[in-house]
């Protein structure tokens, strides 16, 4: 029997309908169409436990430099799963951060560009203040990371000035300004320079203040 029908099949029971909002049908579908391996990915996204995602085991800064394809490799269906209402309410703020990380220091910017638009546009308006401390055991990893967070926030508060609402509604009043997190603001700067872009112009941001030389310009994608 095709799954795409089980799926559906109970659509008019009342106690199915808390299950139908999930859109699992659709999800199917989008699964199928953007990820190597919809049924592994799809199973992995309705079991339950743990209720929030976690984050995955990472590669240090240097490991990631020449990692290929790491969409496909790393974040299987990414493109999809970012559009799926169960994949949003049991995402987290850190996984997507840990994203943005991957993406940056293997090279695939137009990806942190995507990244940071899912994680403004996001159903819970996640606040960057709220990020829990990863208490992340590489210092590099951990540098990276806090600078991140540190240019998530002037890009943010760049959205908010332009006009931009995080519910897409632009009578919206204008929020309070985006914050980084106590944890981040103490991280130190690296005793010896990180640098992913031999060559480039040096611009001044967040990276460049903790001896990280990464460009911070697709996070400001509109």
């Amino acid at each position: 029997m095709p799954l795409f029908w089980l799926l559906g099949f109970p659509h008019r029971l009342k106690w199915w309908t808390p299950i139908t909002r999930l859109q699992l049908r659709l999800s199917f579908r989008r699964l199928w169409l953007g990820s190597n391996n919809p049924l592994r990915l799809f199973f992995w996204l309705i079991q339950p436990f743990p209720w929030r995602f976690r984050v995955p085991p990472q590669l240090t800064a240097q490991e990631l430099r020449n990692f290929k394809n790491i969409r496909t490799r790393r974040h299987d269906g990414i493109l999809q799963l970012r559009c799926i209402p169960l994949f949003q309410y049991r995402d987290t703020p850190l996984r997507s951060i840990y994203r943005i990380y991957e993406y940056l220091c293997s090279g695939e910017n137009y990806e942190v560009g995507y990244e940071v638009q899912y994680f403004f546009f996001h159903p819970s308006q996640w606040r960057i203040e709220d990020i829990p401390d990863p208490r992340d055991d590489n210092q590099e990893r951990y540098a990276i990371l806090a600078s991140l967070i540190d240019v998530l926030v002037n890009s943010f508060n760049w959205r908010y000035d332009l006009g931009l609402r995080r519910s897409g509604n632009r009578e919206d009043p204008q929020p309070a300004c985006e914050v980084a997190p106590e944890w981040a603001r103490e991280v130190k700067r690296l005793a010896e320079p990180l640098d992913f872009e031999p060559g480039f112009l040096k611009e001044e941001n967040a990276f460049v203040r903790r001896n990280i030389y990464l460009s911070s310009a697709y996070f400001y994608n509109v």
